[in-house]
């Protein structure tokens, strides 16, 4: 039987880890992450993915989190 590659939680967003699936940085899913560009000033609160198709899965998920870090950053409401 083949080794699973190790996986965080997805619960809140962990710097190294695909906030959709889990994948670890550095493991053979995610070599490398991919910030959210919409929250990516929020710094290591923002959504990180080890793919497109992560990233477009998880947005109904991360959209009104996303929405409140911009608004917090801004300091009142975000623009959608």
């Amino acid at each position: 039987a083949a080794e699973e590659e190790p996986r965080c939680s997805t619960q809140g967003y962990p710097s190294d880890c695909c906030a959709q699936c889990g994948a670890l940085r550095g493991s053979e899913r995610a070599p490398k992450l991919r910030v959210c560009t919409r929250c990516k000033p929020a710094g290591e609160r923002a959504a990180r993915y080890c793919s497109t198709h992560c990233s477009h899965a998880h947005w109904p998920l991360h959209k009104p989190v996303c929405k409140a870090l911009r608004a917090e950053l801004a300091g009142g409401e975000a623009d959608m």
